[in-house]
């Protein structure tokens, strides 16, 4: 497994708490993640998801993810509360096309919680195309 110890790059931090406030109630449709790109313009993608990613994320996920080719992706996991096998590979088919494009794909997670454990059991952890980042 590829991981960095830590937190994002300065800049990147968005307050957790400011998040969930927003997004306490914003998941309406419980089949599907709520994704917010929250970074600001002209900086490197970084998506938030909320809910159940699943394999109905995919679309969303590419379009969010638009970004020049050669530009570092983050996809923050903290808040997921269910990560289904489907919504794995998701994320490994989005890593496999943005690698294409000279793209890395950053994944912050909570290695404690029960819908990340997906990433082991899948083995998604062993893709060296993602970094996976392990925070609070």
């Amino acid at each position: 497994m590829r991981s960095l110890q830590g937190r994002p790059p300065s800049g990147w931090v968005v307050s957790r708490d400011a998040r969930l406030e927003r997004h306490h109630t914003a998941c309406k449709h419980p089949q599907v993640a709520l994704i917010e790109r929250v970074d600001r313009p002209g900086s490197r993608p970084y998506l938030v998801a909320f809910g159940r990613l699943t394999d109905e994320d995919e679309e969303r996920l590419r379009i969010s993810l638009d970004a020049p080719p050669f530009v570092e992706v983050t996809i923050d996991l903290r808040e997921v509360e269910e990560l289904t096998d489907e919504g794995c590979e998701v994320l490994h088919n989005i890593a496999e096309h943005i690698g294409e494009r000279g793209q890395r794909m950053v994944v912050l997670y909570r290695p404690d919680r029960g819908a990340t454990k997906s990433l082991k059991r899948t083995g998604l952890v062993n893709d060296n195309r993602i970094v996976f980042v392990p925070s609070d």
